[in-house]
């Protein structure tokens, strides 16, 4: 492509794939791919899945679907979850991939995986140990975002991050080759985290 940048070859080869906004099926066939094709082209991707979860969401919702493995259950939307938490430590992104897995929690329909979107949101926004390189002002953007247009999974977002004791959590996904905001990382000190935890239960009352 003629006076492109390396950037806007890689978007229009990702726009390109039939099927990519309005067919969960492909989604699902690039599970294992997803992550690193969110990190080569985010915008397209993030378009795609915004336009896959307009209405009631019923283009996507078949991404949910479960099948029997040999020890568990297998579903290709872990692979969806992974790419967005990916996306999610670039504060530039953070308030679309969070607002897409908010969306996504809202018509999850629960199974017996543990990998579901409401516990992605959980690891990116969690006060002590937040998986993304947005500094605070910034996640509590993104959260009042989510609090606005998916008030139902905001409310059950915020309680899974009201502070307690002993608590704990897992790593999330991290990007593989883009730098995503890591050398301007906010230095998270008790401060930050006593006022990020004020803040969160502000919203909560």
């Amino acid at each position: 492509m003629p006076n492109s940048t390396p950037q806007q070859y890689v978007d229009e080869i990702i726009r390109d794939l039939p099927g990519l906004s309005d067919n969960h099926r492909l989604l699902a066939s690039l599970s294992n791919e997803l992550p690193l094709l969110a990190e080569a082209a985010p915008d397209p991707l993030l378009s795609a899945l915004e336009r896959m979860l307009g209405g009631e969401g019923s283009a996507i919702k078949g991404i949910f679907n479960e099948s029997e493995h040999l020890l568990t259950p297998h579903s290709a939307h872990t692979g969806l979850l992974w790419a967005l938490e990916s996306l999610a430590w670039d504060p530039a992104l953070l308030r679309r991939a969070t607002y897409v897995l908010a969306r996504l929690a809202d018509i999850d329909p629960g199974g017996r995986l543990t990998n579901r979107p409401i516990n992605s949101l959980r690891m990116i926004f969690l006060s002590w140990h937040p998986n993304t390189n947005a500094n605070l002002n910034q996640r509590l953007a993104a959260l009042d975002y989510i609090i606005r247009r998916v008030p139902d999974v905001a409310w059950q977002l915020l309680v899974k991050l009201f502070p307690k004791g002993n608590d704990s959590s897992m790593p999330s996904a991290m990007p593989r080759f883009r730098e995503a905001g890591s050398s301007e990382q906010e230095l998270l000190t008790n401060g930050v985290v006593w006022e990020s935890q004020r803040q969160i239960v502000s919203r909560a009352l």
